[in-house]
């Protein structure tokens, strides 16, 4: 046991030192040569990690009915943007004027009209494109947001990208009893920003997604009945590497009945229809490695991807 706890805590004093070394090249780098460094640590990625890989190409296989070398292509680059992703969150997070002029909005007016309805808007969103320069683009603008975020196991890498979310004006809910949290920041007329496109196990609503049952989040549906928050969809682009352009889309047309557990069920299947063509659009920018289909309902047993 002692052993196994000197082996974490090397691994997490590793990645942590790696961490540091990657944010002072891709500061100190020319630009272009920053963000090849960013890309080709995805692709050694990539190449290290079988099982995530596998994962990766599995996923896209089913879901997009790729044969497999077309799904390995679509997965390097994939890898390869979640490494951009880091390169330019690191180069691009703690300077407000930057993020300013590398962020275009388009269709401000759907988030500023919900805003005004005063109830506060839930923003719904995924892990599409640099979702940490979206949430940079934000809080540089003035919007009162509090994302939905994932406590990381390295305690050190977490505190770094907290402390970087806040100083763009973020105000981070961590996953969990959080709920009173943000029913108290939609009153008080700001945001809220959950990403439901993670596996969300036992606790999760099978809906379908690329026509499989996704074990689904319902968070997002509950608190905006209980709400009364308007939902407005919102996911960000890669223009090139470091330029983004961040959409706000009308609020969804949400179905509300008497049979609130058919509720979450319906609303949450239309979330993931959105999110499947916001997905199919940049297929390559979205998280295929994560094991999105790995619960599974009970008559099909344990899934692996």
């Amino acid at each position: 046991m002692r052993r196994q706890r000197f082996a974490e805590r090397l691994k997490n004093d590793l990645l942590y030192l790696g961490f540091l070394v990657f944010g002072a090249l891709v500061r100190l780098l020319p630009e272009r040569f920053a963000y090849a460094v960013g890309r080709g640590l995805g692709f050694l990625a990539y190449m290290v990690l079988p099982g995530r890989r596998r994962v990766a190409e599995e996923n896209i296989r089913l879901a997009l009915g790729l044969e497999e070398e077309a799904a390995a292509r679509l997965a390097r680059e994939s890898f390869a943007s979640l490494g951009l992703l880091g390169a330019e969150f690191l180069r691009l997070a703690g300077r407000p004027d930057l993020v300013r002029a590398r962020v275009t909005f388009v269709g401000e007016e759907n988030l500023r009209e919900a805003l005004a309805a005063g109830r506060g808007v839930v923003l719904f969103t995924g892990h599409v494109g640099n979702w940490e320069i979206c949430g940079q683009a934000l809080g540089v603008a003035g919007y009162r947001v509090h994302p939905i975020v994932q406590e990381q196991a390295n305690d050190r890498f977490y505190a770094v990208i907290d402390r970087l979310r806040r100083e763009a004006g973020l105000r981070p809910i961590t996953r969990g009893f959080s709920l009173r949290e943000m029913l108290k920041a939609l009153r008080e007329g700001g945001c809220v920003s959950i990403m439901p496109d993670q596996d969300a196990g036992g606790s999760g609503i099978f809906v379908p997604f690329f026509g499989r049952p996704a074990s689904t989040p319902r968070g997002i549906v509950v608190v905006a009945r209980l709400s009364g928050a308007p939902v407005v969809p919102m996911f960000i682009h890669r223009q090139r590497p470091g330029y983004h352009v961040l959409r706000f889309y009308p609020p969804l047309a949400l179905k509300w009945t008497a049979n609130r557990d058919e509720d979450v069920r319906v609303n949450l299947a239309r979330m993931n229809a959105f999110l499947e063509e916001v997905i199919k659009e940049r297929p390559e920018e979205w998280l295929w490695m994560h094991k999105r289909w790995r619960t599974r309902p009970h008559h099909e047993g344990r899934g692996t991807a």
